[in-house]
């Protein structure tokens, strides 16, 4: 009995340790991240928590309230020991004006995470007019509430590929075990010195086909920049984020160049370079339409800027054309991203043929087929 427990003891180890970095739970640096970790929240109840803070902040401006009584009676969660980037958001804000700063002053103080961005965009562009605030902040929690299911599409797109590859990686030594409890022969053999090599080179290329194989999934369901240059889907992001938070402030009472140059100060991070050089070249003179060339020279930037100038020439309104903008550029966005994971598949094959599958000849298979040609020759 000790002797059949000390052999079971080192694929066993070998199994429980694949199994745990199969189905280790995901960190920050895993699919459920987003690229941009900071700006971006890991739950989608933080996303429903601040579209539901900006209907309800809408609602009470619309009763009468002014924005600074409607902010301060609008505490996002009664608990104060409850951390969460809303109510962080909230309590810079409620300090700032509680030690006489103006609620500009306090809402660009305030840490905006996560899908914020967009209620502070509501409150910064306002001018004094309570209704296009009202207009500003109920389109902001369509957006975050829009954001949030983009997300889910993802996250769900990841988990699937993921699972396929934690599946492939866990069934090698779920088949060695099973072996091991079933045939003495087994058992026997992989105690001999060959047969540990072979399982440990299978064990460290199941590991390598593990790692390959998520490294893929990760880049195909959600694109980085690569050698400098952002991919297709980034930067169909970046500049539906940017049509839908100018959007928001011209609902909320600024105009389109106030609006980029408040993004320019307080909007997401990867959105700060190209219009800060917009707000410094329209501030030197430049013609907007030739400023907004640093928004890029595709299709879809040049479509913005027809918008912006169209609207600045004439006096059109802006907000039901960047909504309609908007919309067009996270169709495209969704129609990106399905095709890069209809290319998952063909991305997975390389670690599928190169690692995983040796690894269950050679962890699974091997031991089995040796332990069968052991009995053959004893019986010859």
């Amino acid at each position: 009995m000790m002797r059949s427990i000390s052999l079971l003891a080192e694929p066993t180890l070998i199994g429980v340790l694949i199994a745990r970095l199969a189905f280790a739970p995901p960190t920050s640096r895993r699919l459920v991240a987003d690229a941009r970790s900071c700006d971006t929240p890991a739950l989608g109840t933080a996303a429903t928590e601040v579209a539901d803070y900006a209907d309800d902040l809408a609602r009470r401006i619309a009763t009468g309230l002014s924005p600074i009584v409607a902010l301060r009676a609008s505490r996002p969660d009664a608990d104060p020991r409850r951390r969460s980037p809303l109510n962080d958001w909230w309590s810079a804000i409620e300090h700032g004006l509680a030690t006489g700063a103006t609620l500009d002053r306090s809402v660009r103080l305030a840490p905006i995470r996560g899908d914020l961005d967009v209620v502070s965009v509501s409150l910064l562009s306002t001018r004094g007019d309570t209704a296009a605030l009202v207009d500003g902040l109920r389109r902001a929690a369509t957006v975050v509430r829009s954001r949030e299911d983009v997300r889910r599409r993802r996250r769900s797109s990841a988990a699937q590929a993921v699972l396929s590859a934690r599946v492939m990686t866990a069934l090698p030594p779920v088949v060695l075990i099973g072996a091991l409890l079933l045939s003495p022969g087994v058992r026997a053999g992989v105690t001999q010195p060959p047969m540990v090599m072979v399982i440990g080179l299978g064990v460290a290329l199941n590991i390598i086909g593990w790692r390959w194989m998520r490294s893929l999934a990760e880049r195909g369901t959600r694109p980085r920049v690569r050698n400098g240059a952002q991919s297709d889907v980034q930067r169909e992001e970046d500049l539906a984020l940017l049509v839908e938070l100018l959007a928001i402030g011209v609902r909320s009472g600024s105009g389109a160049i106030e609006t980029i140059k408040l993004l320019a100060e307080v909007g997401p991070p990867q959105l700060r370079p190209s219009l800060t050089r917009v707000s410094e070249a329209v501030d030197r003179g430049m013609r907007l339409d030739t400023a907004l060339v640093e928004l890029g020279s595709d299709r879809s930037a040049r479509r913005l800027a027809t918008i912006l100038v169209d609207g600045s020439r004439d006096g059109s309104p802006l907000a039901p054309a960047l909504e309609h903008l908007a919309s067009d550029l996270r169709s495209e966005t969704r129609r990106l991203h399905h095709t890069a994971i209809g290319e998952l598949p063909v991305r997975l094959t390389p670690p599928l043929v190169l690692c995983t599958l040796p690894a269950v000849v050679l962890i699974a298979i091997a031991p089995v087929a040796v332990a069968a040609l052991t009995a053959v020759r004893a019986d010859l």
